[in-house]
């Protein structure tokens, strides 16, 4: 009975061993918004650019966005509007109803270039392990 007892412990001791192994430094689940001059972002990229390892991307779909993969800490942020299709909303337009927005990739805002480079965008956030909210909010 001994023998069964320690070959149980043993059994235990290394699941946890191996558990422990599997987790490592974790990531992180981003979500949020992003608006420009208080108004949703309809369509773009967003990214986030860790101090090591990969950077995580996520699509902006009516100012929502999801990183499902960012490593924990430091992290610059960059902003992309989609391209311009054929109808463009000036900064201070009113958006489209939303019954108007039969294809969502034509509306487009501009937003100023810098917030496409991580040296220029002046946007930062710290991300922890687990899933998170932070919003966004761009200025002209």
């Amino acid at each position: 009975m001994g023998k069964y007892v320690r070959l149980l412990s043993a059994g235990v001791a290394l699941l946890g061993v191996l558990a422990a192994a599997g987790c490592g430094p974790g990531t992180g689940k981003v979500s949020g918004k992003v608006t420009f001059t208080g108004r949703p972002l309809p369509t773009g990229r967003i990214t986030y650019i860790p101090e090591t390892g990969a950077p995580g991307v996520g699509v902006i779909e009516d100012g929502r966005y999801t990183v499902p993969r960012v490593p924990p800490g430091p992290a610059k942020i960059t902003v992309e509007a989609s391209p311009p299709g054929p109808k463009v909303i000036a900064p201070g337009e009113p958006p489209p109803p939303r019954e108007d927005r039969s294809a969502k990739k034509t509306w487009y805002v501009p937003i100023p270039a810098r917030y496409a480079r991580p040296d220029q965008s002046g946007l930062t956030y710290t991300v922890q392990n687990g899933a998170q909210t932070y919003d966004v909010d761009l200025k002209p």
